[in-house]
């Protein structure tokens, strides 16, 4: 029989509950302290336990071979609830602790839905990973959005009570050591270096409600994000002041940046299977090519080089999928819908007759059956200035588009 006495314990990584004299964690392994080494209960003003979706903690795990100590490039998020303290003079000590475990639970949550890695509350503020324990080639914006999520989850929580919040927001990219770090009986798995402290120094800087972001994380996202220049920050320990930008807003369509490409070299293996496999489906196989690696290893760039160098008559229609959900995209088929109407010249058809037209000249036959899922798209595609759709969408007429 458990011993009812003795108060539950979580582990103190992955914050599972472990087993009444069990030694490790059952879900990640790591060693369990002792009874006499957790507190009786926890403090009232605790930060919540993580609620860590299934999906990213299992990757947590994955990667958890990685984590006992190296070096990594990430990108460090800090964010401080400001009126905080205006708020514990007014309110009950309890209350202040329902509001700040409810809003510290809400910032979590972006984190993780970015796949980020919440590693530590500390008071009123939190600090996030993104880079660490699970590396993306995109961390850099996966931060940025996170951010700017937060600063509309704590609007909205302002606006919903009578206690006046705000939230500043401070990152910054750049290399860490990652390890585990404290005694026998309680690690945690963290990151140290002068990043850190970058990134705690830009969000004391960020004036409430804003997002500031270093020059190394400008530099990754200058061109997906609107941005302004603020004041450099001066920053302890630094001969120089630090160039920081304040994040306004996500760029929904992105101006292509001018670049000199380098002559590309090798990859005639990889070329070759590309040409075989285009000319394949020319002559009417069709059929999939899936080209996976590492982050940075050059997959579209062999892409691009395949394309330009094949000496074939091709209509070309490229689809951008995300992971993770960007301010005002749009759906695959809505996506791809856009790309086969385009005229020959580039110029879209103006109005909604028009692209009806072009769609029921390439569809022929078939556009009576897909009437009402051309209609829809149509609609999808000439959005109001808000950036909603002038009509509801239809959930069946939805899967009738996914062809």
């Amino acid at each position: 029989m458990p011993d009812l006495s003795q108060p539950p314990q979580f582990c103190s990584e992955c914050g599972s509950p472990v087993l009444p004299g069990a030694k490790f964690c059952s879900q990640c392994g790591t060693p369990v302290a002792g009874p006499a080494a957790q507190p009786e209960t926890a403090p009232p003003d605790a930060a919540p336990e993580p609620n860590i979706p299934p999906e990213l903690r299992a990757k947590y795990e994955r990667a958890r071979e990685e984590l006992r100590g190296d070096r990594r490039e990430v990108v460090v998020l800090f964010a401080d609830l400001s009126g905080f303290t205006a708020l514990s003079e007014r309110l009950d000590p309890e209350e202040v602790s329902l509001v700040m475990h409810g809003l510290l639970g809400e910032l979590a949550d972006v984190v993780y839905r970015y796949e980020g890695y919440v590693d530590k509350y500390i008071g009123d503020a939190i600090m996030a990973l993104f880079g660490a324990p699970i590396a993306h080639e995109n961390d850099a914006e996966r931060a940025v959005l996170a951010a700017l999520d937060m600063l509309e989850v704590t609007a909205r929580r302002s606006d919903d009570s009578d206690h006046l919040l705000s939230i500043r927001v401070g990152l910054n990219q750049g290399e860490v050591v990652a390890a585990h770090v404290g005694s026998e009986s309680r690690q945690q798995y963290t990151v140290m270096g002068d990043t850190v402290n970058v990134a705690s120094r830009l969000e004391g800087e960020a004036a409430p409600d804003s997002v500031l972001v270093s020059q190394s994380v400008y530099e990754r996202i200058g061109d997906r994000f609107e941005t302004e220049a603020v004041d450099p920050v001066t920053v302890k320990g630094k001969a120089e002041p630090l160039q920081a930008y304040r994040v306004v807003r996500y760029r929904q369509s992105t101006p292509a940046p001018a670049q000199e490409v380098t002559p590309f070299v090798g990859r005639d293996e990889e070329l070759a299977l590309i040409d075989s496999f285009l000319h394949r489906v020319v002559e009417g196989a069709p059929g999939t090519f899936v080209i996976e690696a590492e982050a940075g290893a050059g997959k579209s760039r062999l892409v691009n080089e395949a394309l330009s160098r094949a000496s074939l008559q091709l209509d070309l229609v490229e689809i951008e999928f995300s992971p993770i959900d960007l301010p005002g995209s749009q759906s695959v088929s809505a996506d791809l819908f856009r790309q086969l109407i385009v005229d020959p010249d580039g110029a879209a058809p103006d109005g909604d007759a028009s692209v009806s037209e072009r769609a029921s000249e390439l569809l022929g036959d078939d556009f009576q059956n897909h009437q009402a899922g051309i209609d829809q798209l149509v609609r999808q595609l000439f959005q109001t200035a808000d950036g909603e759709s002038t009509q509801d969408i239809d959930p069946g007429v939805a899967r009738q588009n996914r062809w």
